[in-house]
């Protein structure tokens, strides 16, 4: 299964996909190392140095397996609620923003006119953890020229539901439908 950044499914086909590299990567260190080793009897020798470097590209895929097995997603329960109600043009999943300070797992965002909505489904999520992601998005959108958009993250998938679903029967303007497909590009650069 092919998926891409902002689809159902991103996240759990990426981490399988760092775990085997980064397995890959710290194999060929320690093969590279141990084998110039026992074949040379010393470890001062140009395999060492390369076995060192390759060292640092094995490194970065762990510290990325990490952040990704902290992101957990959307859940299929909530895949087949929220799927059955959005509009797929304007809705991303699996969205893991990070900050220096935080970290917002996001399990689906939807925008829509002059609203971003996002569902949180990360256990123990607090109000001010969810007011905090709200103005990380909306400071990221006004650095980037989208001003005047509301953002609202919801914990209840019920509430958060019930919020598309009004949004969807208001409708939206012209102007807004031009700007959705940047924001949501915003979005997707924003997360892992």
């Amino acid at each position: 299964m092919n998926t891409k950044k902002g689809t159902y499914g991103y996240l759990t086909r990426e981490r399988r996909k760092y775990i085997v590299i980064t397995v890959l990567l710290f194999a060929a260190v320690f093969v590279i190392f141990f084998t110039a080793r026992i074949l040379l009897g010393t470890n001062q020798n140009i395999f060492s140095i390369i076995a060192a470097l390759l060292c640092l590209p094995a490194a970065r895929m762990a510290v990325n397996l990490v952040m990704l097995i902290k992101a957990k997603g959307c859940s299929p329960e909530a895949y087949e609620k929220i799927r059955k109600a959005e509009d797929p043009a304007c809705c991303r999943y699996d969205l893991y923003l990070t900050t220096y300070q935080q970290n917002f797992d996001l399990a689906h965002v939807c925008v829509f006119g002059k609203s971003v909505i996002a569902l949180t489904l990360a256990p123990g999520v607090t109000d001010a953890l969810c007011r905090a992601g709200e103005n990380h998005i909306r400071t990221s959108m006004q650095k980037s020229g989208f001003h005047g958009y509301g953002v609202h993250i919801f914990s209840s998938e019920k509430a958060y539901l019930a919020r598309m679903a009004q949004l969807y029967a208001a409708g939206e303007g012209e102007e807004e439908k031009k700007q959705t497909p940047g924001i949501l590009a915003l979005l997707l650069q924003l997360a892992l």
